[in-house]
């Protein structure tokens, strides 16, 4: 079995998969189509299987911890009933009314409470980036406050000039710059895409060494 866990199988066959895909997307055919079907389905099940095994690790490194601490870690006992509770009320039926609850009244809000976080940390963290320290972030800068002075209902209603100069900031300034960023991403999206194919980039798979210094 450690065979199995050599990088250059998995590399193997993912690039199989990536090329069938590949092939499936510019020359559709019903037989590619129905094999990329099952892919999609198998990839389904091997994501549901990793997601058991990620709760049996969790509970398992919960367990030990409430262990260790004889009980005293509530964080992790907390976890570790909530996470127990909500996967045998979802095995056993997802119309359950206490399953319901869980999600309507649980998982809602604390959503909700850790995108109110998230917008805060946004907040936070556009206040410490715009910042003049040279000429290409005193631009960034500008064009950030004449955005969000564009947007502000408060500053538009006595200075709608600012709403036109927001768009054309968003608009005619920024285009060119997205276009190009855009590109940018997608080659380098192909070019990770070929090296992952041919076995170049072996990151994913846990291998850190680089090709070519074997």
């Amino acid at each position: 079995m450690s065979s199995l866990r050599d990088p250059k199988y998995v590399l193997a066959l993912s690039s199989i998969v990536t090329l069938i895909f590949i092939v499936q997307y510019f020359v559709p055919h019903p037989s590619l189509s129905y094999i990329t079907l099952q892919l999609g389905n198998w990839g389904i099940i091997f994501s549901a299987y990793a997601l058991v095994y990620g709760l049996l690790s969790q509970s398992k490194r919960n367990i030990d911890l409430i262990t260790r601490s004889q009980g005293r870690d509530l964080y992790s006992l907390w976890i570790l009933i909530v996470s127990v509770v909500t996967f045998a009320l979802g095995v056993f039926n997802l119309e359950q009314p206490q399953y319901n609850w869980i999600f309507n009244y649980v998982y809602t809000s604390l959503g909700a409470t850790l995108f109110s976080f998230s917008f805060l940390y946004t907040a936070s963290a556009a206040v410490r980036v715009l910042r003049a320290r040279n000429v290409p972030s005193t631009l960034f800068m500008i064009a950030a406050v004449l955005t969000v002075l564009g947007d502000a209902p408060t500053f538009r209603s006595f200075a709608p000039w600012l709403f036109d100069l927001r768009s054309w900031v968003t608009g005619e300034a920024s285009r060119g710059p997205y276009v190009a960023f855009n590109m940018s991403l997608g080659i380098g999206m192909v070019l990770i895409g070929l090296r992952s194919i041919l076995g170049l980039e072996r990151g994913w798979t846990g291998d850190r060494r680089i090709v070519g210094e074997e």
